[in-house]
């Protein structure tokens, strides 16, 4: 019983097996490719369950969703000779998987490629602008154009004349540069005619471009500057003219305040030394109405009672020249003793 059952358990998981080397799925996210023995057979682009020929079809997959690529940074020269560091990345997205899978066969190869022509294109756009147009709002439009260029690649004539129907092929770009004029169009029938016949002049610069789809199946949807900066020692240097400039001003407010500081304070000791004259004139006059009022008040007693105040004098006098604990020893004839003698009955 158990050798008989044996074989068919064998059969049974390797019939499983195969199935599931038959199958497999792809996620709403994703593209795959079916290759056998690494020709193309097949595209899958939508998700769901599909089939392949097991362990002769191999299947390889690539995220359809947008895939970002930093740019690295770079110092570049703007128009008007001015150095920036430019910061960017772009956002891209598998179009054409076969073209994708021939051409760069996977996404790290993708990034790499996607990362050095854009680069490459924001060298070309940047040295085309201003400094004011890379930092001020302006920058949107050379953004737009980066992500525009980035969109084509460059071929030669010989490779343009090798296309399928020659220069004539419907998806040519052409870049021409005439008399400080730049275009940018598809190539029109009568631009090839002038080509192909060398009627164009001599000063007159073409370029021919494909689109980016058409080479890799990729499509470049934006590429966004993170940040545009002077470089390193350019930023120092700015920094220290305007750390000098600071300095600067500040020396010059606090010479301004100084100088200030010193006109009030001579005119507050103009105002100080003033209102003193002013007191001190106003004092002496007082002293002098008190010192007058003063005599008139003593000669006023004296008319009154000249005995009176002579007395007053007297113990004044007495009491200036006397120390405490002294014993008056009086005349009977002098005029104090004659004094109290009188007041005293």
């Amino acid at each position: 019983m158990n050798k008989k059952g044996t074989p068919i358990i064998i059969l049974a998981v390797i019939a499983i097996f195969v199935i599931l080397q038959a199958f497999f799925t792809v996620d709403e996210t994703e593209v795959a490719i079916v290759t056998t023995f690494g020709e193309f057979k097949q595209s899958h682009t939508s998700p769901g369950l599909k089939m392949k020929t097991p362990f002769v079809d191999s299947v390889t997959k690539f995220d359809k969703r947008l895939q970002r690529v930093d740019v690295p940074p770079e110092a570049l020269l703007t128009s008007d000779k001015k150095r920036l560091t430019v910061d960017a990345y772009a956002r891209y997205k598998i179009i054409n998987p076969l073209v994708f899978f021939k051409n760069l066969t996977n996404e790290s190869t993708a990034d790499s490629r996607i990362a050095s022509i854009v680069a490459s294109k924001i060298r070309e756009e940047i040295a085309q602008d201003t400094q004011e147009e890379i930092i001020s709002a302006k920058r949107e439009n050379v953004m737009a154009n980066i992500t525009t260029m980035s969109n084509l690649f460059e071929i030669s004539l010989l490779e343009a004349q090798a296309l399928e129907n020659g220069l004539q092929n419907t998806d040519l770009f052409m870049y021409t540069k005439e008399l400080g004029q730049n275009y940018f169009t598809l190539a029109d029938n009568n631009e090839i005619a002038s080509i192909l016949s060398g009627s164009l002049d001599e000063k007159t610069e073409i370029k021919y471009y494909l689109p980016l789809q058409n080479i890799w199946g990729v499509e470049v949807f934006d590429v966004r500057i993170k940040r545009a900066d002077f470089p390193d020692s350019v930023e120092n240097s700015i920094f220290e003219r305007m750390v000098a400039e600071r300095f600067r001003k500040a020396s010059a407010f606090r010479a301004e305040g100084e100088e200030q500081d010193k006109e009030i304070r001579a005119a507050v000791d103009r105002e100080v030394e003033i209102t003193l004259e002013t007191a001190k004139g106003q004092s002496a006059i007082t002293r002098g109405e008190g010192e007058a009022l003063a005599i008139d008040a003593l000669a006023d007693a004296l008319k009154s009672d000249p005995e009176f105040y002579g007395f007053v004098r007297s113990l004044e006098a007495y009491e200036k020249s006397l120390a405490n604990d002294t014993t008056v020893i009086l005349d009977p004839e002098s005029e104090l003793f004659k004094y109290l003698e009188k007041y005293s009955k």
